[in-house]
Formats: C-alpha cells, structure tokens, sequence
C-alpha cells in the first residue's frame, strides 16, 4: 500500500495561491501559449491523427505518438519494473564511520571539505520514491476510434487530464509571478515531466523561515556538546591538543510541531515544501581545557541539508489549489498516465558557525 501523507507534506498541496489566479484561457491555445511540456501539447496532434486513420494503431490504449500507452509500470529511465520494487537503500552498515548521534571518528584538528562528505544514505521517503518510480506510467487510457472521433480527437480521461494540466501549468506561472515563487516552481518542475532533483536554495530558506534556523542552531549546540563528551570519552583531556569530529546526522523530519498537524512554518516555503527531512553535515573542533577543571569549548561548523519527495496524494478529492477545479487525486494521475514525474527536492546551505564551552 502506498504510504499516505498529511495534503500539506505531499509537495506543494496546501498552495494558497487565491481564487484571482484562475484566469484561465481557453484550453488548447494555452497549451502552447503557456509552454505546457511537449509531451501533453503531443497529445493533441496525435488524437486527431488517430481520427484520421480512423483508430489504426490507437485503439485501446493511449495513442503511440504520445508515449503514454506502454502497458506496466516504468522507471523514469525506461526499464520494466513489473513486479518487481527497486531496492531500497541499506542502512548504514557496521563500518560505518558515523554513530547514531552523527558524529565520526576523533582525530586531530583539521579543515574538512564538507563535499566528501555524502548525505544520510537513508530517508524516510525512500519507500514514497520506490512505489512512485513503480507507479509512472502505470495507467492507460482505453476507447477506441469512434469514441476518439466524437471527442475531437480523443479519449473523455484524456481531455480531462489534459485539462488539468493545462489549468496547474497556468497556477504556476501565476504563483511565481505573484504571491507564491517558490511553490509555484515546484509544480511546474513536476508538470514539466523529467523527474530530476530540484536543487532548492536551503540559505534563503533560512533567511525567510526563522523557526527554521532556530532550529538548527540549537540542534548544533546539541552537536557541539555532544562531541566534547564523545572527546572525554575517547580518551582527550586536559592539556591535550584541538580534535576534531567529522558531523553526518540522519534525516529527521521537520515542519509540524510534534505530535500535531499543525505547521511550525508558513507562507510560500510552507506551500511548496511542507515537511521534510533535515540533516546537518559538518565538523566539530573540540578545545581542551589547559588545567583539569577547566571548561572544554567547542567550535561547530556544519550545513543544513534538507530532502524531500514531492508528490501528489493519490486518494484525496480535495481541491489541490485553492480555486482550482482539479482535485489532488487528478493532479496526482498526471504522474500515473506519465504527463507528469514526482521528484526529490534536495539541498545544502552554507557552513553555519557556532561555539560554546562545557565546564
């Protein structure tokens, strides 16, 4: 069964971005006018030649030319994943370096390039992001010419999809142009259909949710007198030399205050993201004391690194966009039919400075 989310943690389903944003135009001019991605602008030309050759070709199934009629679920890269679910990430194993609390091995003082150090191998997505791959492509359309034929050229399910894609490429072209940027972005990279990383700005993230960077730097506190006590326990006292503790903590989702539905967050960010999964990557220099008694400080140096899937919610008849006539299940069958492709949303900010002393 597919994992289900809150509609506010399934990408950007709470945008707000406001009834004046539906000034939608006619359906077919849109599509071209608006850059509707190639492939549901295809669909269009392709169902008239369907009609012309009175159904040859395209009779039971989405038309060839489109591209959206292969039978099975698929992979973005094309490989056939009938029956079979790709495997998920492993843990990490006993040789990792890295403990439960993220923190490495000590060694001596040392400037780390955080770009050799990977991310968390395992997010609490990946089983989404499994299923999803599965799910691309999974659905076809099913009506033969003469149907074709009385519906200019096309299936009623396919008009209806088209339509809706037509209608959530216009909302977001809106919301970056007006009230909801990065939202608005996020949509369009999933109706643009290639199913790549979306590398957000994680820096003006923080600049624009505080409680977010409230956050991290108390969770690096926590990190940096973590590592004094890892120091301690490693042997390192007084008199010794500076150490430092290489920093990859897991994934941990952040966005609702805990044990609640209600968001920590709000605004564009919240509309386009919701939750998601927060990791800090860095190091830690620990100073001992010179004479026993004396206070240990830390130095932290770490990043943020944040993570997402962004998809759709597969059962939900509620309306994705305030004032849109689509719902966020139709929204979510652009990906089944293959018009549209779940992603990761993925990032790092830049080193955050941190210190404070341990007695």
């Amino acid at each position: 069964m597919r994992r289900s989310f809150p509609p506010a943690d399934r990408g950007a389903s709470a945008i707000e971005y406001g009834a004046g944003l539906l000034l939608v135009a006619a359906i077919g001019a849109s599509v071209f006018a608006l850059d509707v991605p190639e492939r549901v602008a295809g669909f269009f030309d392709t169902g008239v030649e369907c009609v012309e050759a009175r159904g040859e070709g395209c009779e039971g199934g989405t038309p060839a030319a489109g591209d959206g009629g292969q039978e099975g679920a698929q992979s973005a890269a094309g490989e056939d994943l009938d029956g079979v679910r790709p495997m998920m990430p492993a843990p990490p194993g006993g040789d990792d370096p890295y403990g439960s609390d993220g923190l490495g091995e000590v060694g001596p003082q040392q400037s780390i390039n955080f770009d050799t150090i990977p991310s968390y191998p395992v997010h609490y997505d990946d089983a989404a992001a499994m299923d999803s791959a599965m799910d691309y492509e999974s659905q076809t359309v099913d009506c033969n010419w003469f149907v074709r034929g009385m519906n200019r050229g096309i299936c009623p399910e396919e008009q209806r999809d088209y339509d809706v894609a037509t209608e959530a490429m216009i909302h977001a072209k809106a919301a970056q142009a007006g009230p909801s940027p990065q939202a608005g972005k996020l949509l369009e990279h999933y109706l643009n259909n290639s199913g790549d990383d979306y590398e957000m700005d994680v820096d003006d993230f923080m600049e624009e949710v505080p409680a977010f960077k409230e956050q991290f730097e108390k969770d690096q506190a926590e990190i940096g007198r973590s590592a004094v006590d890892k120091a301690k326990e490693e042997g390192i006292g007084p008199g010794d030399g500076p150490v430092t503790i290489p920093v990859r903590t897991e994934y941990n989702t952040w966005g609702r205050k805990p044990g609640t539905a209600e968001p920590m967050y709000g605004g564009d960010w919240w509309r386009g993201l919701g939750s998601f999964g927060y990791s800090q990557v860095g190091q830690v220099d620990v100073y001992p004391p010179d004479e026993p008694g004396g206070e240990w400080k830390y130095v932290a140096k770490t990043q943020p690194d944040i993570k997402k899937y962004y998809d759709w919610d597969r059962d939900s008849e509620g309306e994705a966009i305030t004032g849109a006539t689509y719902s966020e299940k139709e929204l979510s069958r652009l990906h089944l039919r293959g018009m549209a492709q779940e992603f990761w949303v993925q990032g790092r900010g830049s080193g955050q400075f941190s210190e404070g002393t341990v007695g």
